[in-house]
């Protein structure tokens, strides 16, 4: 696929005017994509047993080119097509830039059922990718899975029909890395005065990077159990599964001695462990009446195993205010760790208290959720209601923060008087570390089929309504955004500063099927 931009802007100012003078712009981007997938299927049956084998070859590429070119205090203000005249400027600034990935991938396959109770696959997968440097492009990837039907023990009148054992083992691979982000970039700015009068344009290295990253690895067991009753209308799942992620890519702090910022790397080992529990029942299934239920659960801890060697902590700043550090990396306690001190209410003065030493102060991460989504139908009528739940989690109400230390606060917080109105009301504290659990409607439809039309198949009626009801300690919008997830992940996650809500949304439509 191709795609190609082009932004042109020209503001001429009327004579005389005190804004600033005349003005161009100019940006080209150039996107192109491709994909070349082959994929190879052989398939063998003997006797009872079926022997399929598949290799796959795909190959990706991306290319991005952007110009930019802006012009400053044109000669004239209100020269026709003075666009396509930049050299008529006095300030010109171009630039351009260049995004280059690739990504080549080989898989083998081999699967094998015999007489549909015993099934095996085997998968080894080599992934190469342009994003690291010679000698660490290529992860290899295997996969093993092994499943087993009991079917054929179970007596004929049980109300058991089947019970499936599952266990699987694999690996993946993780790429996030800019493209050239192994290299060393020069940024522009860096001018200098050689002479004590005037600068000369100079340019410097962007930041550290790490020559040597590579593929993070992420390594999952799993072990399962599927039961169906009472015919198929009840059927039950149960995994657990352990997954541990090797060789991080993370931004770890630079001292400033060294120049400060951050630095991608590979570092430690992360653990999760979890059960996950699914259950789908056909509770009612008579000719006016149809009722079914859905419900699913997760649970899942997880632990800092390894830092690298000589490292128990690492201390992370905020995403949304780098100069103050909120987040902890420390062996043996989870991801998503809020560091700070513990408020202590104020003084006689009422000036805010807190402990000296920083330490663990709440976590980001879940640990439990769930979801139960339902169908009724009776006759013309159907309604479904989806409920959610997340819990066992804090939020960092950054909001509440930054309100607190404006120059004039006078947020309803600091009016109360069990609360203080002076001092430091720092943002790394327990005093804005909240209970970030829910329950939400999070969907509701209720829908009418009117009678048959000739020449028309439906007609149906429906209102639905999303996000209606939400049941909350968080003193802000909205527990379940966050402004920080989408760009760190679990390192840093739940910081709420600002975050735009879920909408409450409620649409009426009519659908015709002709």
């Amino acid at each position: 696929s191709k795609t190609h931009s082009n932004n042109e802007l020209f503001q001429g100012i009327p004579d005389g005017s005190i804004e600033l003078p005349p003005r161009a712009f100019f940006n080209s981007t150039r996107d192109q994509a491709y994909q070349w997938s082959n994929i190879l299927n052989w398939r063998k049956e003997f006797g009872g047993t079926t022997l399929k084998l598949t290799g796959i070859y795909e190959l990706q590429e991306f290319v991005q080119k952007v110009q930019n070119i802006s012009a400053n205090d044109y000669v004239f203000s209100d020269l026709e097509n003075a666009f396509y005249l930049f050299e008529l400027a006095n300030d010109i600034i171009a630039n351009t830039d260049q995004v280059k990935w690739t990504l080549s991938s080989y898989a083998a396959r081999a699967e094998v059922n015999i007489e549909d109770n015993l099934l095996l696959t085997g998968t080894i997968r080599a992934d190469q990718s342009s994003r690291f440097r010679e000698g660490n492009r290529t992860g290899y990837f295997p996969s093993v899975a092994l499943a087993y039907n009991f079917r054929q023990f179970l007596p004929e009148n049980s109300y058991l029909q089947n019970i499936k054992l599952r266990a699987g083992y694999g690996e993946t691979g993780n790429q996030a890395v800019a493209p050239f982000g192994t290299f060393q970039s020069l940024t522009t700015g860096q001018n200098f005065s050689f002479d004590g009068n005037g600068e000369v344009v100079g340019i410097g290295f962007g930041g550290l990077v790490d020559e040597d990253l590579s593929w993070e690895t992420t390594k999952q067991l799993n072990l399962g159990l599927d039961f169906a009753m009472f015919s198929g209308r009840v059927n039950l799942s149960i995994e657990w599964f352990k997954k541990n992620t090797e060789d991080l890519l993370l931004d770890l702090p630079v001292p400033a001695v060294n120049g400060g910022g951050t630095i991608l790397t590979n570092v430690g080992e992360v653990e999760n462990i979890g059960l996950d529990v699914s259950l789908s029942a056909n509770i009612i299934n008579s000719e006016d009446l149809q009722w079914t239920a859905n419900l699913a659960m997760s649970k899942i801890n997880n632990e800092v195993i390894s830092l690298g060697e000589g490292i128990d902590e690492i201390v992370l700043p905020d995403p949304t205010n780098p100069n103050s550090n909120v987040f902890v990396l420390r062996v043996g306690e989870p991801l998503g760790s809020f560091y700070g001190v513990e408020y202590l209410g104020p003084n006689e003065n009422g000036e805010a208290q807190y402990t000296e030493e920083p330490d663990i102060i709440g976590n980001g991460l879940p640990t439990f959720s769930w979801g139960l989504n339902q169908n009724l139908s009776y006759k013309n009528w159907d309604l479904n209601v989806v409920l959610t739940g997340i819990q066992d989690y804090n939020i960092l109400a950054a909001t509440r923060s930054f309100i607190n230390n404006l120059p004039a606060g006078t947020s309803a917080e600091l009016l109360d008087p069990n609360n203080p109105t002076i001092g430091n009301n720092i943002r790394q504290s327990t005093r804005y570390i909240e209970d970030g659990s829910f329950i939400r409607l999070s969907n509701i439809t209720l829908g009418y089929e009117l009678p048959k039309i000739k020449g028309v198949n439906s007609i149906k009626l429906f209102i639905s309504g999303q996000n209606l009801i939400t049941l909350t300690d968080f003193s802000g919008y909205d527990p379940e955004v966050s402004t920080s997830n989408s760009a760190t992940g679990d390192s840093q996650p739940s910081v709420n500063f600002g975050a735009l809500p879920n909408p409450k949304q409620v649409t009426l439509g009519i659908n015709f099927s002709l």
